[in-house]
């Protein structure tokens, strides 16, 4: 469902706009399931652009540009996400 911006869904396409919670679902089960998602680094790069100065995560987005204000949901999930990323890196001794 990736179409390079976002997952093309029938919500995006109904609303013309892409929902950042699901960068953060996609990589959260990603990690749950033990695999390594195919445009991995496309999401990330997507994920981190819709932070705001302030910390928090926009809900969502068009042509890569944030739309809305960031909330409490879709920045818990965004820092889940992030925090799963930190675990699959190796680590250092």
């Amino acid at each position: 469902m990736w179409d390079t911006e976002g997952f093309q869904d029938p919500a995006s396409r109904h609303g013309r706009r892409f929902a950042t919670y699901k960068l953060a679902l996609y990589l959260i089960a990603a990690n749950r399931l033990g695999v390594s998602p195919p445009h991995r680094a496309e999401v990330i790069e997507r994920l981190l652009a819709m932070q705001t100065p302030e910390g928090g995560w926009i809900t969502d987005y068009k042509d890569g540009k944030p739309l809305g204000l960031a909330n409490v949901e879709t920045t818990c999930l965004a820092l889940l996400a992030l925090k799963t990323l930190g675990e699959s890196l190796p680590q250092s001794s």
